[in-house]
């Protein structure tokens, strides 16, 4: 769009002066509250963003493609947290956002021979509906300076392509759909130095950190593969400045 317009027609302006800035208008509401003496806290935000504006390249009548400053999309969502700490040697936390990211407007083609023209009500792909993460974490009395957590990544089904006919929902960790894997952390604290080891994907799960697809019937999926399981060792020094 910074360049020549190389479809301008005579009289047109050379670049593309007609477009407009993009805008984004969000509203967000939130809060939090702590209980039992502070062992227990939590937050919340409710949020809507929408998209005007936004800028597209369309395919023309002619097979050429052209820039608009037309496109139009919705966010909305809830994203909340929870912690508890019920001993000195206990630690729970959970993380999580439900949301919808959605064409309101989104137009790919006016080429009538176009089977897709418009995305209009269509979910974004590679856009899941819910993503969560929380970790239990352990620090013995009996064993100063030593910690032990497992966390669970989680990341709910999406749609592959922009039409939405074909979704992410393989299965993970616990049998959750999309992505679910457990980590192993553990670590031991001495003075300045700290070793620590740490096992990634802990159940080997086979997935996919993402999953795209043409809008075509004949179209395939293209899969970005996770690690496997993975081992981390390492040992550092913190420079505390005395």
């Amino acid at each position: 769009m910074f360049r020549k317009n190389p479809n301008a027609t005579a009289g047109q302006p050379p670049f593309y002066y007609n477009l407009q800035s993009a805008q984004f208008t969000n509203v967000e509401l939130g809060g939090w509250a702590s209980f039992l003496n502070r062992k227990v806290n939590i937050d919340w935000a409710l949020y809507q963003m929408n998209g005007t504006n936004e800028l597209l390249s369309i395919r023309q009548p002619d097979n050429s493609t052209d820039y608009q400053s037309a496109g139009r999309t919705l966010h909305r969502g809830i994203e909340y947290s929870l912690t508890y700490k019920p001993t000195d040697q206990w630690f729970f936390r959970f993380g999580g956002t439900n949301s919808i990211h959605r064409f309101i407007d989104f137009a790919l083609s006016n080429q009538q021979a176009d089977a897709v023209q418009n995305l209009a009500n269509y979910d974004m792909p590679q856009a899941p509906r819910w993503v969560a993460n929380t970790e239990l974490t352990y620090k013995p009395r009996w064993a100063k300076g030593v910690r032990m957590a497992m966390e669970w990544q989680h990341i709910g089904p999406w749609y592959q392509n922009q039409i939405n006919t074909v979704r992410y929902n393989d299965r993970g960790a616990f049998g959750a759909q999309s992505v679910s894997v457990l980590n192993l952390r553990s670590g031991y604290v001495y003075k300045s130095f700290e070793l620590y080891a740490n096992i990634l994907n802990l159940t080997n799960e086979l997935y996919a950190n993402n999953a795209t697809r043409g809008n075509a019937p004949t179209d395939r999926t293209t899969f970005t593969p996770a690690a496997p399981r993975t081992f981390v060792i390492g040992l550092q020094y913190n420079f505390n400045g005395n």
